[in-house]
C-alpha cells in the first residue's frame, strides 16, 4: 500500500457541502431542489473512509471485527438514541393519535437501523406524507449500518486476495449495484431510493476512489482540476436536480462522481481553499450531528 489513510481536512468540507445541500434542501430554499443528493455524497465518503480504515488495519494485522462493529455502535448510536428520544417527547405534544402510531414504527426500526425498509413499505420519498414523519430521513442512517454489517467481513475476505483481483471484486459490486439500480429506478425508484442493494455502488465507488487515491501521485494542477470537476459535478445535481426526477437511477452518478472526484483529488498536506477552510472543516465535524438535528423539527413544525 503506497499511502495510508491520514486525516484529510478536504473530506471534512466535503461532508459540510453534503449536510448544507440537504438542509437547505429541507428548509425548501431556492436554488437547492436537488440537495437531496448530499445523502448520495455521503455514502461514497463512507464507502471511502471505511474501506481504507479497515485495509490499512488488515495491512497492519490490527484488524478485529469485533472491534470495528464496538466503535461503530460508540460513534452512532448514542447520537441516533438521543435525537429519538428528544423527537418522541415532542412527538407526544404535537402528533394526533394516528400519526403517533406510525411515529412510534419508525422511532423503533430507527433503533434497531431499519428505518429505510420500513419507509420503503409506508410510501415513496417524495409523497406529501413525506414531510409530515419527523424520522425520515434516518432512513440514510439504515442504509449505512447495514452497509457496515456486511462490508468489513467481505473486505477482509477479499484483503487475502491479489490486489487486481481485489478491484475486479470492488468493480464488479459497483457495475452490478448500479444496474440495478438504473434499470429499477422506473419500476419501483422508491425501492432503489431507500434499500441497500441498490445503493450498494455508491459504497464500491468510494472503495475504488481510495484505491486510486492510495496508489496516485497527482501534480497540483492535476489535482486542481479534479477537484473542480467533482464539486462542479456535485453543485451541479444540487442546484439543477429537482424532486420529480428519476431518482435515483443514472443521474445518482453525477454527484456520486463528483464526490469520488474531490476524494481522489484529497492531498494530506494541501487541502483545497474551499474545503480545508476552518469554517468548512468545522462544519464537516458537525454534520453527523445536523443532520439527525435538523429535521424533526422541520417536520413537527409542519405537523403543527
Amino acid at each position: 500500500i503506497k499511502r495510508r489513510l491520514v486525516y484529510l481536512a478536504d473530506i471534512d468540507g466535503l461532508r459540510a457541502v453534503a449536510v448544507l445541500a440537504v438542509v437547505f434542501f429541507h428548509l425548501r430554499m431556492l436554488g437547492f431542489d436537488g440537495g437531496f443528493v448530499g445523502v448520495d455524497i455521503f455514502f461514497v465518503i463512507s464507502g471511502f473512509l471505511i474501506s481504507g480504515l479497515i485495509r490499512d488495519q488488515v495491512a497492519s494485522g490490527a484488524f478485529r471485527l469485533a472491534s470495528f462493529y464496538a466503535r461503530r455502535i460508540q460513534r452512532l448510536l448514542p447520537a441516533v438514541l438521543a435525537t429519538v428520544m428528544a423527537t418522541t417527547l415532542a412527538a407526544f405534544f404535537i402528533l394526533q393519535p394516528d400519526m403517533l402510531r406510525a411515529f412510534a414504527i419508525s422511532a423503533a426500526a430507527s433503533v434497531f437501523s431499519a428505518a429505510n425498509i420500513i419507509f420503503y413499505f409506508e410510501s415513496g420519498y417524495w409523497d406529501v406524507s413525506a414531510e409530515l414523519k419527523p424520522l425520515l430521513h434516518l432512513w440514510s442512517l439504515g442504509v449505512e449500518e447495514q452497509f457496515y454489517l456486511f462490508w468489513p467481513a467481505l473486505l477482509l475476505l477479499l484483503c487475502n486476495v491479489p490486489r487486481s483481483l481485489y478491484r475486479l471484486a470492488l468493480a464488479a459490486i459497483f457495475i452490478s449495484s448500479l444496474v440495478a439500480c438504473v434499470i429499477h429506478t422506473p419500476v419501483d425508484s422508491a425501492a432503489t431510493f431507500y434499500l441497500l442493494p441498490f445503493r450498494v455502488w455508491q459504497f464500491a465507488l468510494g472503495a475504488i476512489a481510495i484505491e486510486i487515491w492510495r496508489n496516485t501521485a497527482l501534480d497540483a494542477f492535476t489535482q486542481l482540476l479534479i477537484r473542480s470537476t467533482g464539486l462542479a459535478l456535485c453543485g451541479l445535481s444540487i442546484v439543477t436536480f429537482s424532486a420529480s426526477a428519476a431518482y435515483p437511477g443514472w443521474l445518482a452518478l453525477l454527484p456520486s462522481l463528483g464526490a469520488a472526484l474531490v476524494l481522489i483529488s484529497a492531498h494530506e498536506t494541501e487541502g483545497s481553499v474551499w474545503l480545508a477552510n476552518a469554517p468548512a472543516r468545522w462544519l464537516g465535524r458537525l454534520s453527523y450531528s445536523l443532520y439527525l438535528a435538523h429535521w424533526p423539527p422541520i417536520a413537527l413544525y409542519r405537523c403543527y
